[in-house]
């Protein structure tokens, strides 16, 4: 007799998870209830002593349930389940990491499904200003592996060279927006195309792309490539490498600063000015807004802007924009399966994931 009928293209594996999982956290299953063994589960959901294996392994590794040869599987108490290290480069105190915030909203609510908590360290990158100058969050990350049972670690945006707490943890981990070691990219190639389709479409002849703070290498790579594929061939295409010096919440006032002297070279030569401009960031976007509507150019009739962005979340540009947008949602989904598979020593996907965008109508 199967135990749960079967649901079309769900593996049995996750089937089981999925049903102790909700009986756990309903508390339908107590804590202390012992489950039957691998066999009994095993005649009971008509499967292999494997599957089940595989299944109890990973409500194991979620924390919902403790295993041994002598107790055999037994439902674990919250108290005893395991936690999420959130490890962010930005203070989120800061008014400019409004995708950090998201994003570990997003990480959040999908790991409290298996019953998990998740624990922030937030300010770690050496240019983020704590909210507090007595909070280190690193140290505060090595004391709490004392009381709490981490399961694995999420890093976002850290910095190029993480600090020793983390580099030299045995955690899992997986990363996110840190320098030559994301294990999720954005598709950038595709963003290129699209927005060059959109700014031929529109009838402009003139893009500056922008991507400051950001590796302008990547951006005129993805360029080059899209022209040589037969997009935006006729597009004068100017790049503009403003490096910022500061980072937080400084990027706002140093992107302005930046966009203000731009502004005067095209007051200077008024044939250098373009009319289409590509931004990679949705805070600078803001700033290089401000700077458009002090010096009057008007948008969109002498320069339309595309600003790469995220979903949901709504920056006052006071111009009309249009944006390409990536979704925190979906690269906590990615973040979550990639760090289920290394708590459990599955074979992963080749890396980094490739996350695909939108650009809005």
């Amino acid at each position: 007799m199967i135990h749960s009928p079967p649901a079309p293209g769900i593996p049995s594996v996750l089937r089981i998870e999925r049903h102790y999982t909700e009986q756990i956290l309903s508390g339908k299953l107590t804590p202390g209830t012992l489950l039957p063994n691998s066999r009994e589960l095993a005649r009971l959901w008509g499967t292999s002593a494997t599957t089940v294996q595989s299944a109890m392994r990973g409500l194991a590794a979620a924390g919902l349930v403790g295993r041994s040869q002598r107790s055999g599987t037994v439902v674990l108490d919250r108290r005893e389940r395991g936690v999420i290290g959130l490890i962010i480069g930005p203070s989120l105190s800061d008014e400019t990491a409004h995708y950090q915030r998201a994003l570990c909203t997003a990480l959040e609510s999908r790991f409290n499904r298996y019953g998990l908590s998740t624990r922030i360290y937030d300010g770690v990158h050496p240019y983020s200003v704590s909210a507090a100058q007595e909070y280190h969050p690193l140290e505060t990350f090595k004391l709490d592996q004392r009381y709490y049972e981490f399961k694995g670690l999420i890093l976002l945006a850290i910095g190029k060279e993480e600090p020793a707490e983390i580099a030299e943890s045995p955690l899992p981990k997986v990363r996110v927006g840190n320098a030559f070691r994301s294990d999720i990219i954005y598709d950038i190639d595709t963003l290129v195309r699209e927005v060059l389709q959109r700014v031929e479409q529109e009838g402009r002849r003139k893009l500056a792309a922008f991507w400051f703070p950001g590796d302008l290498r990547g951006l005129k790579k993805a360029i080059d490539k899209a022209v040589a594929a037969g997009v935006g061939q006729d597009l004068a295409i100017e790049y503009v490498d403003t490096p910022l010096q500061k980072r937080g919440m400084h990027i706002e006032k140093d992107a302005f600063e930046a966009m203000e002297a731009l502004v005067a070279t095209w007051k200077a030569d008024p044939t250098r000015q373009p009319d289409a401009l590509l931004i990679m960031d949705d805070i600078v976007a803001r700033a290089v807004s401000m700077s458009l509507l002090k010096n009057q150019i008007a948008v969109p009739e002498q320069m339309m802007m595309i600003v790469r962005a995220t979903t949901g979340i709504e920056h006052h540009y006071a111009l009309p924009v249009i944006r390409y947008e990536f979704s925190s949602s979906d690269t906590a989904v990615h973040l979550e399966e990639l760090l289920w598979k290394r708590i459990r020593g599955e074979e992963i996907p080749p890396l980094p994931v490739l996350q695909q965008g939108q650009l809005s109508a």
